[in-house]
Parts: C-alpha cells; sequence; structure tokens
C-alpha cells in the first residue's frame, strides 16, 4: 500500500546513502496516513487523494527528496514497528539502538563514515561512529576510527574504541581500546587509557605504557616500558633502564640490562638478574634465584629459597636459606649453610664457615660443620671449630677442636681446651695443651703422647705407645711401649707387651713375675746395675764427664753395653 503524511512536502527529505524518510520538524505527525494506491490495499499502485504522496510501487520518489547533509539528534525517522504488527511510529535519531548505523557525509573520495558528526579526510579512509575522525588530510590514506570520538591522523592508522586515537607521528600505528594511544610510529596500543609513544612500541593492557625506543614492550594492566628495548609482562611490571627486561606482577627491573622475572622481583643494578617471586639483586652483575632470594654483592650470586648474599665481592649462596655474609669471596652451598666471614666456605646443610667478620679463610664441610674462628677447618658431618680456637682443624664426623691450633681427625675426634694439641683417630682425645693422641679411643693429657688403639696416656707428659697402652696420672713422665704396657709410677718406663711398671724411676723390660721368658728389671737408682748385679758401692747416682778415673769409665761403659745387648735380645732394637 501507499502511504503519505499530512504535512507540507517540504518536511520530507532524503539523507545520505540510505533510502530513509527523516522527519525534520521535531512535531508530531498528524492524522492518519492514507492508502492511496489500488488494488489490494496493502501497497499496490494507482491514484490517491494526494498528487506528493509517497508510494510502495513507485520508484524514484525519495531520490527527489531535499537531502540533509549532517542529521542531529533530534531528527525524526518513519519506523514500522515490528513487535507491534508493523504499526507506524516515529523515533529520534538520538534514540537509535548501539547497533543502528547512521551515515554522514565521507568528505573525500572513496571514505565512508557511520554515525553523527563522523568525518573522513583521508582517501579510502572509514570512519565509524559519533565524532569519529579518519584522517586530517586527503593523503592519510587507509586511516580508520571506529568508535565515539575515535581519531586518526596518520597514514594507514587504526583506532577503535571510544576515544581511541592515533595522532601526529602514528603512521600505520594501532590504538585499540577506550582513550587508548598510539603515536610512535607502527605502533600498537590495545588497552583502556594505553600508550604506546614510540617507534615499534607495543602496549597492552589497561594503562599499559610502552615509551621507550627501538621496540618497547609493555603487556599487563599497568605495565610500563620506559627505556630502549625495554620489556615489561606482567600487571604493573616496570623495566624503566636500556634493554632492561621485567617479567611478572609488580616485577621491576631498573638497571641497565637487567632482568627480573617473577612476582615482585626486583632487579636494581646493571646487568643483574633476579629470578623468583619477591627475589632481588641489587647491585651490578648480581643474581637472584629463587623466591624471596637476594643478591646484595657486586657479581653474587644466591641461588635457593631464601638465599642471600651480602655486601661483598662475589659471594655465593646455593641452597635454601642459605647465606654468604657481608665479607668479599664467601662460599655457601647447602640448605641453611652459611659463611659469616669474607674468603670462607660452608659446603653442606647447616655448616657455617665463621663468627665474626674477622674469622677470614674459614672452611666447613658437612652437614651441620662449623668452623668458627680465624683459619679454622671443619670437615664431616658436625665437626667443628669452636669460637675463638684460631687455625684449628676438626675432620671427621662430629670431630671437635675447642683449643687454639688444634688437630682432631677422626669420628667424634677431640683435641680439647688446650693449645697446640692432637687427638688423630676414631674417639681419640686430648684433654689438655700441647697433648698427642693418635689413634682409635687413644687419649692423653697435657704435654702427653699416647699412640695406638685404646692407648692412654693419663700422665703429665707421659708417653703410651701400644694397643692399650697406659700411663696413669700417678704415672708423670713415665713411658709405656708395647702392647697393654702400664706405667703407674713417676718417671717409670715399661717397655714390651704386658710389661708393668713396679717402681718410680725403673725401667722394665718385658713381663715380669709371669708364665714364660722374664727379662729382669734395670734399675735406676743409686747407680745403675743389670741382671741382680750389685752396683759398686761408690759408683755415682748419674753419668758425668767421667773425670773420676779410669775405673768410673770403664763401668758405666760396661752397664751401657750390657743394656743394648737386652734391648737387642728383646727384639726391641735392631743389632748394630
Amino acid at each position: 500500500m501507499t502511504w503519505i503524511k499530512n504535512k507540507a512536502a517540504d518536511n520530507v527529505v532524503r539523507v545520505g546513502f540510505f533510502s530513509l524518510v527523516f522527519l525534520v520538524s521535531v512535531g508530531a505527525f498528524f492524522g492518519p496516513f492514507q492508502d492511496v494506491g489500488g488494488g489490494d490495499g496493502d501497497g499496490g499502485g494507482g491514484p490517491g487523494s494526494d498528487t506528493t504522496a509517497v508510494h510502495t510501487d513507485v520508484s524514484g520518489e525519495l531520490a527527489g527528496v531535499a537531502n540533509k547533509a549532517t542529521p542531529v539528534a533530534g531528527d525524526i525517522l518513519l519506523i514500522e514497528d515490528s513487535a507491534a504488527g508493523n504499526a507506524k511510529k516515529s523515533i529520534t535519531i538520538g534514540n537509535l539502538p548501539a547497533s543502528a548505523t547512521v551515515y554522514s557525509n565521507p568528505g573525500a573520495a572513496g571514505s565512508e563514515v557511520f554515525g553523527v558528526g563522523a568525518t573522513s579526510l583521508a582517501g579510502n579512509g572509514s570512519a565509524y561512529g559519533n565524532g569519529a575522525t579518519a584522517g586530517d588530510a586527503v593523503g592519510d590514506t587507509g586511516a580508520i576510527a571506529i568508535g565515539q570520538g575515535a581519531s586518526v591522523v596518520e597514514p594507514s592508522g587504526i583506532a577503535i574504541g571510544d576515544g581511541a586515537s592515533v595522532p601526529a607521528g602514528g603512521v600505520r600505528a594501532i590504538s585499540i581500546g577506550l582513550g587508548a594511544v598510539a603515536s610512535g610510529q607502527e605502533s600498537i596500543c590495545i588497552g583502556d587509557n594505553a600508550d604506546a609513544t614510540q617507534t615499534g612500541a607495543v602496549a597492552i593492557g589497561d594503562f599499559a605504557q610502552a615509551t621507550g625506543i627501538n621496540g618497547a614492550v609493555s603487556i599487563g594492566d599497568g605495565a610500563t616500558a620506559s627505556s630502549n628495548q625495554t620489556v615489561a609482562i606482567g600487571s604493573a611490571a616496570q623495566a624503566t633502564n636500556g634493554t632492561a627486561t621485567a617479567v611478572g606482577h609488580s616485577a621491576t627491573a631498573s638497571g641497565i640490562a637487567s632482568t627480573s622475572l617473577g612476582r615482585s622481583a626486583s632487579a636494581s643494578a646493571t646487568n643483574a638478574t633476579t629470578v623468583g617471586d619477591v627475589s632481588q639483586a641489587t647491585s651490578a652483575g648480581a643474581t637472584a634465584l629463587g623466591k624471596s632470594a637476594i643478591a646484595s654483592g657486586v657479581s653474587s650470586v644466591s641461588i635457593g629459597l631464601s638465599a642471600a648474599s651480602g655486601a661483598g665481592l662475589g659471594n655465593i649462596a646455593i641452597g635454601d636459606v642459605a647465606s654468604a655474609g657481608a665479607g668479599a669471596g664467601a662460599v655457601a652451598l647447602g640448605d641453611g649453610a652459611a659463611c659469616v666471614s669474607p674468603d670462607s666456605v660452608a659446603l653442606g646443610a647447616g655448616a657455617v664457615s665463621g663468627n665474626a667478620i674477622g674469622d677470614t679463610g674459614t672452611i666447613a664441610v658437612g652437614q651441620g660443620a662449623s668452623a668458627l674462628a680465624l683459619g679454622a677447618v671443619a670437615l664431616g658431618d658436625g665437626a667443628s671449630v669452636t669460637d675463638g680456637d684460631d687455625h684449628s682443624i676438626a675432620i671427621g664426623a662430629a670431630a671437635v677442636c675447642t683449643g687454639i691450633r688444634g688437630i682432631a681427625i677422626g669420628r667424634t675426634a677431640n683435641s680439647g681446651t688446650g693449645t697446640n694439641s692432637i687427638a688423630i683417630g676414631n674417639l681419640a682425645a686430648v684433654t689438655g695443651g700441647s697433648g698427642i693422641a693418635i689413634g682409635d679411643g687413644a687419649d692423653s693429657v697435657d704435654s702427653s703422647y699416647a699412640g695406638g688403639g685404646s692407648a692412654s696416656a693419663a700422665g703429665v707428659v707421659s708417653v703410651a705407645i701400644g694397643s692399650s697402652a697406659s700411663t696413669s696420672a700417678a704415672g708423670a713422665r713415665g713411658v709405656a711401649i708395647g702392647d697393654f704396657a702400664t706405667v703407674t709410677h713417676s718417671a717409670a718406663v715399661a717397655i714390651g707387651r704386658d710389661s708393668a711398671s713396679t717402681a718410680a724411676n725403673r725401667i722394665t723390660l718385658g713381663l715380669v713375675g709371669g708364665l714364660g721368658t722374664q727379662l729382669q728389671e734395670l734399675q735406676v737408682s743409686d747407680g745403675f746395675a743389670a741382671f741382680g748385679v750389685a752396683p759398686p758401692a761408690a759408683q755415682p747416682a748419674k753419668v758425668t764427664d767421667p773425670t773420676g778415673g779410669a775405673t768410673v769409665d770403664a763401668e758405666c761403659r760396661a752397664q751401657l753395653i750390657l743394656l743394648i745387648d737386652v734391648i737387642e735380645g728383646a727384639g726391641l732394637a735392631a743389632a748394630l
């Protein structure tokens, strides 16, 4: 059917490229539309009562309607309401649904614009959206602006989103998002209020900023890449110095060529590298790998959960909670290993090297090993040199040195609290200064020597050599040589297996009073006798320069020769 409106003909206009009827007057529609066609009343032709009516079956009628170049929101459209049986109704342009398309005048050859106030001055440009602008000159070819207020002023630029823009300098740039700005040549900006300002820059994420030259990349909400060739990936990640890389939520790389990977990780010095949540590398060339790891010194290395290397040059801490202190050259390897002093080494879980900054050159190797004094060495699980016992050495599981310049070698060996003591062997022990105990279970006291399994030199300045050889506390300055030899008298000597002293100042060779071959005693008391021969009554108590005549000299020589023969006969010395 054909419909007309009871209005003057100049109230009906043609708009843009569409065959739509715009009612320029904002007033209401008056009167019913009349069927001026013939036929069945549904659009058939035929004369009507109004010779200027628009018919449904007559072509070319809308082409003669006056054109309005720029519609406004208050202009009225005639529609058929599909939800009301296609009844005739009116709407304003301002009330068009978001999916509706409205053409504006393109203004340049080959361009097209959709939206109220949209313009395109660029050849082959496209502006879609109210107030969208594609190009500010014909030379801005291929510009595309999509969104309310979107703007592109450079060739081949693309801006998509309300207020998105490609301003001057953004040749072939892409800006996508509310208020996004891609101002660098061939830059890419995606995200609300994202910003890519330099050639080849890429900013992806709400408020992402790529402002560094030579292809800075910023990916993540609030991420920032603000210097030459920087990369920031992750929400709030920050790469702020030349060629720096930050990856992770709130990761920061602020040193030149620094790398920071992990949540809140920070690399703040030149060539610093940090990997792990909350890890930190704060000096040039430092490396921190692991959650909460910290590398503070130049060229320092920290690897492991909460591992920490101090401010010293080249410190290394590897292992969970491992630490290398403030001094330079410290190396701590193992969970909980710790170096407190410079040039120290701690290898093993819980190993500790040094107790103060002045304890240089310490070495602790083994689980729980500790070297807490200047120049101390502790090797073995639980081996230890205690604080203040400088230059001591403990080697073996649970070996202990508690005195200065002590040596303890063997499982649970203990050189004691005295100075210059030596304990070598499993369970070997020294309880005084300058004592020596060598052999499993050997023990000695001050200035004494025990050599042999279970040998014991309990007498001061005594000697016990042989398995289970011993000198008692009463055997001070005594000598026991041979398996199970025993000295219990002061300054006595017992030589041979199972030999035993019988009195002070006497020498016993072999078993006395037992079965088998028996060697007689050599007595040193008011003279010198051998094999039961009574000494001359006038013989001196000690041998001095022979000034008393040929007799005294000859007798002493004879006794010495006899003693040598006895020792050789007992197999204690080779024959001369």
